[in-house]
């Protein structure tokens, strides 16, 4: 987020669904409500913080900035994974 601080924060959320809870890595159920909502108004930068700071949101906001990027006409997107290990 380091680099693309300025780019995130411009680019608006366009989808609003609520955003499912799951099992967080470790930390198992979360309890209470099992989805989460963002404020009108947000940005890519807000979407990414939410999945950052809440372990039990972290799928779901991949799952959204995905397709939230999608959606992107501001600048040209490239989605890249790097650094992925793999145990058989």
């Amino acid at each position: 987020m380091k680099s693309h601080n300025d780019i995130l924060e411009s680019i608006p959320c366009r989808i609003f669904d609520r955003i499912p809870l799951g099992e967080g890595p470790g930390i198992g159920l979360v309890s209470g409500p099992q989805e989460v909502n963002l404020k009108s108004g947000s940005t890519l930068k807000d979407l990414i913080q939410l999945g950052i700071d809440s372990p039990h949101a972290s799928v779901g906001v991949v799952v959204r900035l995905r397709k939230e990027l999608s959606l992107v006409e501001e600048v040209p997107v490239l989605i890249a994974v790097d650094e992925v290990c793999c145990y058989l």
